[in-house]
């Protein structure tokens, strides 16, 4: 043999580098986290590597223990789960584990040490046959004989099923489906097309709208009328800035919804690749939570915690942005990704080893779990009895009570039937406002609309329910220096809203506040309100009303009334109506007028005062109760 030749084939005998290091990066790059083992000389290159790359390894007192545990992380993370086990009988002690998970068709890998091939069948220490063993019992049972083939043996033994079909967006309509989505609004796009495709063979009506914010509007519709989060699914960069101003007047409207926002591949992402923007960044100081999706297998995860985060505590948006390379098929992201390099020789080679290893990466585990098909739980702070007797003690010696409830009071998981069963268990005078409109019917002595101001003036104790001391309450000026306030909110930050500079709360109850008025009416059986104080401020609205009446009725020349216009309206309401306002002082003098005819049939922006939400809203009422009618008023530019 040639010196040359010899030269071309020699390796480095200096390097300290070893094939273990080759199989923990092969780990890494399939998101194993975990390994399971019982130490051995036999594997011990393995351990030290994996450690160095951060990956936990977990030693246990028996091999089949090993293999369970690999077992039990398969099936919860949809990762291959891994067992490093030492020679001989440490590979032997695994069979058991192995045909279990072989019978449960759950995804695991066992390394097993072995005896140096050069010794193979020489009376080596722990020296069986093992691949004979394992082959009745394994998709694949193999053995690596040279260093250079670690990396693709054990990348066979992970692989991904590449001519599978499946993709992403049929695990985003399974999750929209368990949690009760019957309706999902978009304008198409290529992003988001495996989401609409899927959902719509789920049974999801996929409404295609003719601007991104009107999307997000009627989302937010359904999300109040239904308590089911609305969903809204939009494509990558103009698509999703579209949404913004809808977005943010549905966090200010504490309304649950989960917007869906297409984007680029996450391999192209900073690259220039089209409608690529940081959308994250973008969306984090308007939602509840802001995140990513990066690899197939983290979809199902991530969207149940959107819509945990959505729900709980205070309601709000949340924002997924599932980039497009988790949403389509393996080969159709493999094509995509092979057409973007046309690298030659040894840098062509590097780089489609590394274009495939993202593919294998993005895809492992995708579709080898049993997902859960309930709704996630949610988490809502719920008052304490010491708080409700606190309140009660208070209301009992009040010779002039009040309540004033805001939307929030509304909101799942108690139901508009129980809140007003109690609100009127109480008796005590109530002005309603924002969603909980129409909570005691068209017409009820303690719901009052008109005086308000006159009426907190008076008021010695006053109980503000899942509303806010913000511009529609003076910034708490409005409440009486004399008035006891009991404020009961799900958030923190709102509870105290500009406490301490106009307004101070005697008792704040960072709570449900259906809950806490079912709660105190129930402590407070018998309670009896001063029929003084209620014909006090019924006198009042009579006069109001008569004075509206009377402006109603005055025609200015050429022009329309609009206070005649909203009583004319008022009159002609069917009770099975539900009544979405839309725009800026129109709405206002609506509020006062209309009369919703129950709960849960008042739509109106909220405190973001958005002008142009009637259209998504309509839309989305319709679709939530298509026996009722769903009247629209529009004003102040808000239709166009």
């Amino acid at each position: 043999m040639s010196d040359e030749l010899m030269s071309s084939s020699k390796v480095d005998e200096k390097s300290v580098r070893h094939g273990g290091e080759l199989v923990a990066a092969v780990l890494r790059s399939h998101g194993v986290e975990n390994i399971f083992t019982l130490s051995g000389g036999h594997i011990a290159p393995i351990l030290t590597a994996s450690e160095k790359l951060g990956i936990r390894v977990v030693d246990t007192r028996h091999e089949v223990t090993a293999v369970f545990a690999a077992d039990a992380t398969a099936r919860l993370s949809g990762i291959p789960g891994v067992a490093v086990v030492t020679a001989g009988p440490g590979v032997t002690n695994t069979v058991t584990a192995v045909k279990n998970a072989q019978m449960a068709e759950s995804p695991i890998v066992v390394l097993g040490g072995a005896a140096a091939s050069l010794l193979k069948g020489k009376g080596a220490l722990q020296d069986i046959d093992q691949i004979s063993l394992f082959k009745p019992i394994t998709k694949m049972a193999t053995t690596v004989t040279k260093v250079r083939d670690i990396v693709p043996k054990l990348r066979e033994a992970f692989k991904v099923d590449e001519k599978s079909v499946r993709h992403g967006g049929e695990l985003v309509a399974a999750v929209l489906r368990s949690h009760g989505v019957e309706n999902i609004f978009t304008l198409s796009g290529g992003h988001i097309a495996p989401i609409l495709t899927a959902s719509e063979k789920l049974g999801i009506r996929v409404v295609d709208t003719r601007h991104e914010v009107t999307a997000v509007f009627a989302a937010d519709a359904t999300a109040r009328l239904s308590g089911i989060p609305g969903v809204a699914v939009v494509t990558a960069g103009p698509g999703v800035t579209n949404t913004v101003t809808a977005v943010k007047n549905a966090q200010m409207a504490e309304s649950p919804i989960v917007v869906l926002g297409g984007a680029a591949a996450s391999l192209l992402k900073g690259k220039g690749a089209l409608q690529d923007i940081d959308q994250i960044s973008l969306f984090k100081p308007i939602t509840k939570m802001a995140t990513t999706v990066t690899k197939v297998r983290d979809i199902v995860p991530k969207l149940r915690e959107a819509f945990k985060v959505a729900q709980s505590g205070t309601p709000g948006p949340v924002f997924v942005e599932l980039p497009i390379d988790v949403l389509y098929p393996f080969q159709v992201i493999k094509k995509e990704i092979a057409s973007s390099s046309n690298a030659k020789g040894l840098i062509g080679k590097v780089v489609n080893w590394y274009l495939n290893n993202y593919l294998q990466n993005l895809f492992a585990g995708a579709f080898d779990q049993e997902w859960p098909t309930h709704p996630v739980p949610v988490d809502i702070p719920f008052p304490s009895k010491t708080d409700v007797s606190t309140a009660a003690e208070m209301l009992s010696k009040a010779k002039k009570p009040l309540i004033i409830l805001g939307s929030q009071s509304v909101l799942p998981p108690v139901g508009a039937d129980k809140l007003r069963a109690a609100i009127e268990s109480l008796g005590i005078p109530v002005y309603l406002g924002g969603m909980s409109r129409g909570l005691l019917g068209k017409a009820s002595p303690i719901n009052m609309k008109q005086a308000r101001r006159e009426a907190l003036r008076d008021a010695d104790v006053v109980i503000l329910g899942g509303g806010v001391a913000d511009f529609r309450l003076g910034y708490g000026r409005t409440f009486s220096k004399k008035s006891k306030v009991i404020a009961v909110n799900r958030s923190k930050e709102q509870l105290y809203k500009n406490a301490k500079l106009f307004w101070n709360p005697a008792l704040a109850v960072q709570a449900d506040s259906a809950q806490f008025f079912v709660d105190l009416a129930d402590s407070l059986k018998g309670f009896k309100v001063d029929d003084q104080w209620i014909s006090t401020l019924r006198e009042r609205e009579t006069e109001k009303e008569k004075n509206a009446r009377t402006q109603a009725e005055n025609n200015p020349d050429e022009h329309l009334n609009p206070l005649k216009v909203l009583h004319d309206l008022d009159e002609s309401l069917d009770d099975n109506t539900i009544i979405v306002a839309d725009g800026g002082d129109f709405v206002g003098s609506a509020a006062y007028v209309l009369r919703p005819r129950g709960p849960l049939r008042w739509l109106d922006p909220g405190a973001f005062g958005t002008l142009g939400v009637g259209a998504g809203f309509a839309i989305g009422a319709k679709l939530c109760r298509p026996d009722m009618d769903v009247v629209v008023v529009f004003g102040d530019g808000s239709l166009g």
